[in-house]
C-alpha cells in the first residue's frame, strides 16, 4: 500500500511537470491544415502548433518541428483543430460535428485520407472518454439568445440563429436580421452560437468552410493522383526542397522547357528530311 504522503508528493510532481510543460510551450500539434497548391490539384495536410491568417493573401503555420511556413491563403482548404485538453460539459456538441466534417473531407480528398483519419481518431477517442466520464451529460442549448456577437461590421446584441448554409449564417438580433459568411466567425463564436440554438447548428472543427466540387473523383483518378504525389515527394526529397516548391518548379519551369525542346526536335527532324531526299539509283527523270 502506497503511503498517503507519497501519493500527495506524486500528485504535486505531476502538476509541476504539467505546469513546466506549459511554460516552455506545448510541443504537441494543435490541429491539421488542408492545403491545395493554387492552380494545381496537389493536396497536402500539415500538422501545426499554431495557425495565423497574416492577411488576405497569406497565412502562416508553425509546424511540429517549430519551423514557420508561409502559405497562400487561397490554397487553405480547411483548418481542423484537434480536441482541447479540457473536456467542457458541451464537448459532445463540438465533437460530433467535427467528426462528421472530417468524414466528409476524407471522401473529398482521398490522397490525404490517412492524416484525416488520424485527426478523426483523436476526436473519437476524446468523445469516448467524455462519454465514459459523464454518460448522461447531454449538452443542452443555453436558454435565450447570445448576448453579444462582435464582428468586423459591428457588435450585434441578442443574437439567435435562424438558418445556415455551407458558407453563411443568418441570425436575428436586437435591431433586425443579418447574414454573414462563416469565415468571419471564430471557432469560439461558432460554439457560442450553437450553444444558444436548439434547431440550427453551424459546422465545427474548421475555421474556413470549403464547398467541395460537384464532380466525384473516380478510383483511377485517385490512384493516379496518389502515385503522382509519391513521385513528387520522392523527387523533392532527393532535391532537398519541399513538395510544394518542387511542384511549382516542375509545372512552370521544367514542363515548358520540355515542350520547347520537343518542338525544336520536331522542327529539326522535318528540316533534315526535306534537305536529305535524293533520287534512287537508276531512276530516270523525263
Amino acid at each position: 500500500m502506497v503511503p498517503r504522503h507519497f501519493s500527495k508528493w506524486r500528485a504535486a510532481l505531476a502538476i509541476f511537470l504539467l505546469g513546466s510543460k506549459s511554460l516552455v510551450g506545448n510541443p504537441e500539434p494543435q490541429g491539421l491544415l488542408l492545403y491545395q497548391q493554387p492552380a494545381t490539384s496537389f493536396t497536402e495536410a500539415f500538422e501545426f502548433r499554431s495557425f495565423r491568417q497574416e492577411n488576405a493573401l497569406y497565412a502562416s503555420i508553425v509546424d511540429t518541428t517549430g519551423q514557420r511556413k508561409q502559405l497562400k491563403a487561397g490554397g487553405v482548404l480547411a483548418v481542423l483543430p484537434y480536441p482541447p485538453l479540457s473536456l467542457d460539459p458541451d464537448f459532445e456538441s463540438i465533437a460530433r460535428p467535427a467528426i462528421a466534417r472530417l468524414e466528409s473531407l476524407e471522401r473529398t480528398y482521398p490522397t490525404v485520407q490517412p492524416q484525416l483519419e488520424k485527426a478523426r481518431g483523436k476526436w473519437e477517442r476524446a468523445l469516448s472518454v467524455f462519454q465514459q466520464r459523464a454518460p448522461v451529460s447531454a449538452a443542452t442549448p443555453a436558454a435565450g439568445p447570445l448576448a453579444t456577437l462582435s464582428l468586423k461590421r459591428g457588435v450585434f446584441r441578442d443574437v439567435h440563429l435562424t438558418s445556415a448554409t455551407q458558407g453563411s449564417a443568418t441570425f436575428r438580433h436586437a435591431t433586425g436580421v443579418a447574414t454573414i459568411p462563416l469565415s468571419e466567425l471564430t471557432p469560439a463564436q461558432i460554439v457560442d452560437l450553437n450553444r444558444h440554438s436548439s434547431s440550427v447548428q453551424l459546422p465545427l472543427g474548421i475555421s474556413r468552410v470549403f464547398v467541395p466540387p460537384t464532380s466525384k473523383t473516380g478510383d483511377l483518378t485517385s490512384r493516379v493522383e496518389a502515385y503522382g504525389k509519391r513521385v513528387v515527394n520522392f523527387l523533392s526529397a532527393k532535391a532537398g526542397i519541399s513538395p510544394a516548391v518542387f511542384s511549382v518548379w516542375a509545372f512552370f519551369v521544367a514542363l515548358p522547357a520540355a515542350v520547347v525542346l520537343l518542338l525544336l526536335g520536331i522542327l529539326l527532324s522535318a528540316r533534315r528530311s526535306r534537305t536529305g531526299i535524293k533520287p534512287a539509283p537508276g531512276l530516270r527523270t523525263s
